[in-house]
C-alpha cells in the first residue's frame, strides 16, 4: 500500500472492511498457505520480507502520523502492526507463530468503534 490517498467519499466503509477485516484474510492466507505449502520459498525470501515488514511498520505509522483527521488516522495505524506480525511469523521460532497470531487481534478490534461512529 504505497499510495497513501484513501477515497474520500466511500471512505467509512471501505476503511472499516480495510482495517478490521481484509487486513486478517491476507495475514491468514499467508500463514494458512504461503509458509505450509512452500515452506522453503519462505526461508529463501525471509529476509527479503523482513525488510519490507520494518518499511511497512515505519511508512505506516508516518503516514498515520501526517493524518489531520480522526478515522483517516484510525485506518493508517491499525495497518501498520500487521508488519509486527510478518516479523513475529518470519522469525521461524516457537515464540514467533503465535505472537504473530495474538498481534493480529488488537488492529482487528480497536479500529471498528472509531471507524463506525458517526461524522
Amino acid at each position: 500500500m504505497l499510495n497513501a490517498a484513501l477515497p474520500a467519499s466511500t471512505f467509512q466503509d471501505f476503511a472499516t472492511l480495510a482495517a478490521a477485516d481484509y487486513s486478517k484474510v491476507g495475514t491468514y492466507g499467508f500463514l494458512r498457505f504461503g509458509l505450509y505449502l512452500f515452506p522453503q520459498a519462505a526461508v529463501d525470501l525471509a529476509p527479503l520480507l523482513l525488510v519490507l515488514a520494518v518499511i511497512g511498520i515505519t511508512y505506516g505509522a508516518i503516514v498515520a502520523t501526517m493524518q489531520p483527521n480522526l478515522k483517516p488516522l484510525v485506518a493508517y495505524s491499525s495497518v501498520a502492526p500487521l508488519g509486527f506480525v510478518v516479523l513475529g511469523v518470519l522469525a521461524f521460532t516457537t515464540q514467533g507463530i503465535p505472537g504473530g497470531l495474538v498481534t493480529m487481534l488488537p488492529p482487528g478490534l480497536t479500529p471498528a468503534p472509531p471507524l463506525s461512529a458517526p461524522p
